[in-house]
């Protein structure tokens, strides 16, 4: 839906680009751009996350010692007055030099940023790839129609962690869950036993795309690199793994994990409210950062301020390997119009890999893309917090990665709706399947 929006507001900007460009830089942003007489090199910052904010207290700091010739000029918009901003400016050749950059958004910006290889080779050096999690920057290219790399990660999501409340765990006398199927299956159930209020797992199946992205990991861990050979066409999306899907996600629903009370639930503010509030026991979440809640940054004046939070990874549901949906949603590009490439690439480099990565990382406990960034575990507001952070960590860079979805935003949206239909409607798994084949013949 959100890229929906993006391309309706590329129209509003094909309107308003023609004015735009004829009007050209002012002397004023030409002056900026010289350094304003100071000697200093200017550039322009553009980013949504409110979190950024931090930027001017913990990030730019650090780039200032190590590059005391280059200042940054910061903006931090909300999401969607961002996208539309951005629009309008690439549009006009006019936005900031470098800007914050979600993977999902790389097909429709990238004729305006570059591609980063390059230019990465000649300011960072032959082995600046080696500086990132195996498996990571091939995985951007992919989303680039050239191959090329338009985003510099920052930090990678995975799919699914189970966020849990030992809190209330204890309270009740349930063991936590640790991940296994069937030991999920007991935890909803004592759960449901001992405190019929409490909702034992939050998830957002709420939302079409969300259920879908589950289904398709479920799919991925019956046979690993299925959804990729069926959006490929070397496989349809009516072969066994996909119906055993169906299966497993029904077995879920009926083993109470994937409870009623979840399909009114989105992600935001639904399940995250819930588990702040103490409403839910635990939390399937595709969260892009593990430290949300074990930091306690976003439970500071909730009725869980105090409590213990946990993680666990979500296993492979048949007991074999688990296969994790592992990919880089947050990033930073550099504009085709960046006068100062180079010194663009520079700041991208101490945002990613650097001391002011470190800042961040540490700030949202985001799992790095960089082998060279870590997160102090002090930090963590609880025991059980320090304790099952690392495991989960863990198997996100040891684990089997794939992107969450077909990468196509039409068929992710027929796969959602088709699972939101099989488990809401009574569709036929039979009809889903085909209804999704047949979208993925219409837009391969």
């Amino acid at each position: 839906m959100k890229k929906c929006r993006i391309l309706s507001v590329l129209l509003c900007a094909a309107m308003l680009v023609t004015g735009l460009a004829a009007c050209g830089k002012s002397d004023g942003d030409k002056a900026q751009k010289d350094g304003g007489g100071d000697g200093k090199i200017k550039l322009t910052f553009m980013g949504w996350q409110p979190e950024l904010q931090m930027m001017n207290d913990k990030m730019l700091p650090v780039v200032k010692e190590k590059y005391p010739d280059i200042e940054i000029q910061v903006e931090i918009l909300e999401w969607f007055d961002y996208w539309d901003k951005l629009t309008i400016d690439s549009a006009a050749g006019d936005a900031a030099d470098i800007v914050a950059m979600d993977v999902d958004h790389i097909a429709t910006f990238e004729d305006y940023y570059m591609g980063l290889d390059d230019l990465a080779k000649d300011v960072l050096g032959d082995g600046w790839e080696d500086q990132y999690n195996d498996g990571i920057l091939d995985d951007l290219r992919g989303v680039s129609s050239d191959g090329t790399l338009k985003m510099m990660p920052s930090d990678v999501t995975g799919l699914w962690y189970i966020f849990y409340n030992k809190t209330i765990c204890d309270k009740l006398g349930v063991e936590p869950p640790n991940g296994e199927y069937e030991d999920l299956a007991r935890f909803a159930a004592e759960i449901k036993e001992k405190d019929s209020s409490i909702l034992p797992v939050a998830f957002a199946a709420k939302e079409d795309v969300n259920l879908g992205y589950f289904y398709l990991w479920l799919a991925t861990n019956n046979q690993q690199g299925i959804v990729q050979d069926a959006v490929e066409g070397k496989a349809s999306f009516t072969d066994d793994a996909f119906v055993k899907a169906f299966d497993q996600l029904q077995r879920m629903y009926d083993d109470g994990i994937l409870a009623e009370e979840n399909f009114g639930l989105d992600a935001y503010p639904g399940c995250d409210e819930a588990l702040k509030n103490g409403n839910c026991a635990a939390y399937l979440t595709g969260e892009w950062y593990l430290g949300n809640y074990l930091m306690g940054t976003s439970l500071k004046g909730t009725p869980t301020e105090d409590d213990e939070m946990g993680v666990v990874t979500m296993r492979n549901v048949q007991g074999g390997e688990t296969c994790m949906q592992k990919y880089t949603s947050f990033g930073y590009a550099i504009s085709n119009e960046c006068e100062y490439k180079e010194e663009a690439m520079k700041i991208l480099e101490e945002w990613t890999q650097g001391e002011a990565a470190n800042e961040w990382m540490n700030y949202m406990a985001c799992v790095p893309a960089a082998k060279s960034v870590s997160i102090d575990v002090g930090n963590m507001k609880s025991e059980e917090a320090k304790k099952t952070y690392q495991k989960a960590l863990d198997d996100l860079n040891q684990n089997p990665s794939v992107l969450r979805s077909t990468l196509n935003i039409e068929l992710d949206n027929k796969i959602g709706e088709a699972v939101v239909s099989v488990m809401r409607s009574g569709l036929d798994v039979d009809e889903a399947l085909k209804q999704i084949q047949d979208t993925a013949d219409a837009v391969r």
